[in-house]
C-alpha cells in the first residue's frame, strides 16, 4: 500500500518501560530486535490506548482511534484514507502476533490468527 503523506523513520518496535534504561541522565532504548524503518504510526502499537501488551486483542480503542485520526489529520490525510492505514496497522499487528505465536509454539494463539486476520482485513479491528 502506498502511503499518502507522512514520513518514514526508525522505529523501535517494542517501546515500553521495560525497554528503557537510564544512562548518564537520559533514557536509552534497549531490546531492539523489532526495530525497522516505517511510518511512525506503527510505534503507537505499544501505547496503552491500543490495549496491547497484555492479551493482544487486536482492536484499537476509541481513544487511540481518535489519536490516530488526529495524527493523520495533521499530515493532511482524510478520514477514509486514515481508516485504511489503521486497518493496515491491524494487519501488521496480526502478522507480528503470528510470528510471535510460532516462535513460542503457542497453538492456542496460532488458532486465533485466521479470525484476527479476517477481522483486520475487513476493517473491524477499529471497534
Amino acid at each position: 500500500m502506498e502511503l499518502d503523506g507522512g514520513f518514514s523513520t526508525v522505529l523501535h518496535g517494542d517501546v515500553h518501560l521495560g525497554n528503557l534504561v537510564a544512562r548518564d541522565g537520559t533514557a536509552v532504548l534497549v531490546d531492539t530486535e523489532w526495530s525497522l524503518v516505517g511510518l511512525n504510526l506503527f510505534e503507537f502499537e505499544h501505547v496503552d490506548l491500543f490495549d496491547v501488551g497484555r492479551d493482544y486483542p487486536e482492536r484499537i480503542r476509541a481513544g487511540a482511534r481518535e489519536c490516530c485520526l488526529a495524527y493523520f489529520g495533521e499530515l493532511g490525510i482524510g478520514t477514509r484514507r486514515a481508516a485504511e492505514l489503521m486497518n493496515a496497522l491491524g494487519v501488521l499487528k496480526v502478522m507480528r502476533q503470528n510470528t510471535y505465536a510460532k516462535y513460542k509454539r503457542d497453538d492456542a494463539m496460532l488458532a486465533a490468527i485466521p479470525g484476527a486476520l479476517e477481522a483486520a482485513l475487513a476493517g473491524t479491528v477499529l471497534g
